[in-house]
């Protein structure tokens, strides 16, 4: 999660004190997911989120030139902007893209 002072918390951050998933673990942070949802020791972390952003995927620019998911991670107003326009295999950036939400998915363990 992301503190009001900006300082990104991680699962790690949530173990070292019993109290914080009570004061600050419904608090959203990556991948949408608070917490209390992402981190074993506030009772997430049933599943392992990983993400892979889907392979050659890319969206062609009006100029002709083709932008994939390093692009839209290179400025992070890109997804918000044009993470809706469709690309290659009909998926948009929002779809294709770990850093516009898309590709997540529960590992296989």
């Amino acid at each position: 999660i992301i503190s009001s002072s900006g300082t990104q918390r991680d699962c790690t951050w949530f173990d070292t004190d019993d109290g914080r998933c009570d004061r600050h673990g419904d608090a959203e942070g990556r991948f949408g997911m608070s917490a209390n949802e992402a981190c074993c020791t506030c009772g997430g972390g049933d599943e392992v989120k990983v993400c892979d952003d889907e392979p050659r995927w890319y969206v062609v620019a009006p100029d002709g030139s083709k932008k994939d998911c390093s692009w839209f991670a290179a400025d992070d107003t890109r997804c918000d902007r044009y993470g809706d326009t469709p690309g290659r295999f009909s998926y948009s950036a929002k779809d294709a893209c770990c850093v516009c939400g898309g590709r997540l998915y529960n590992s296989k363990d």
